[in-house]
């Protein structure tokens, strides 16, 4: 490793010589790693071409998915999400069998695999809300319903010591992997006092395109609020938003 006798101390890059400060003193590296174009025509790099084309895929798909369901989970602010969904889609991806390595595709994959991902993972759905939902999707009407029956919200809901209200939220997909004619229709039931003795049952229905052959997703969330003066203000703190995948129809 070259290293700096002068007086003149430099950090940061000059062409494709870096110059940087460690333990041993100041010390000069030149720029390394494989040439582009190598990657791209070496018959030895074929499968590195193969997984980034896989890779590119499973990125641009997770980031269509969070653009899509912005309205449902753009309020959490879990800083893996991500790359968390991206690797849930590249496992999607791999379950394509009808198209060779680096040529598959998530409308080819397995998309059932995203069932249950949360996405939050620092507030996870199952230690936010105890109880249990029904989810009812009928592609021949389009009619999607997700009931969530009877239950005591102290016993049954973590909420936040500074929340004094929850509402459910559902997103139900349409979803157009290979083109533009996604629909999203997105649901909340009114807010509930959190100290509540009991609900009532919280159904929240939608409608999509009838008949649709496209994938249908499903994505229930919790949200919470404080009230002041009769009105309802989203907590700051988006950490206790919980949002999973609760239904994919394939």
């Amino acid at each position: 490793m070259p290293k700096q006798i002068g007086l003149i101390k430099i950090k940061g890059k000059l062409g494709d010589t870096s110059f940087y400060k460690s333990k041993d003193g100041y010390l000069v590296r030149d720029k390394g790693g494989v040439d582009g174009q190598r990657i791209k025509s070496d018959p030895r790099f074929q499968r590195t071409r193969e997984n980034m084309a896989e890779f590119g895929q499973s990125a641009k798909m997770g980031a269509e998915l969070r653009k899509l369901l912005a309205p449902v989970i753009q309020k959490i602010k879990d800083p893996r999400m991500a790359n968390r969904l991206t690797a849930k889609v590249r496992e999607a991806i791999n379950a394509d069998v009808s198209h060779p390595r680096g040529e598959r595709l998530l409308q080819d994959g397995d998309l059932s695999l995203l069932q249950d991902f949360d996405f939050n993972v620092l507030s996870p759905f199952s230690t936010t809300y105890f109880g249990s939902h029904a989810r009812s999707i009928d592609r021949a009407t389009g009619d999607v319903d997700v009931t969530v029956p009877v239950f005591d919200p102290e016993d049954y809901l973590q909420a936040p010591t500074e929340s004094t209200h929850f509402r459910f939220v559902v997103g139900i997909l349409e979803w157009d992997i290979s083109g533009a004619a996604s629909k999203l229709v997105v649901e909340r039931s009114s807010y509930l006092p959190k100290n509540a003795a009991t609900t009532a049952d919280i159904v929240l229905s939608g409608s999509i395109t009838a008949n649709t052959t496209k994938p249908i997703l499903v994505v229930l969330g919790v949200e919470f609020a404080q009230q002041l003066n009769s009105v309802n203000y989203a907590l700051a703190d988006s950490g206790f938003m919980a949002a999973r995948v609760v239904a994919v129809e394939v």
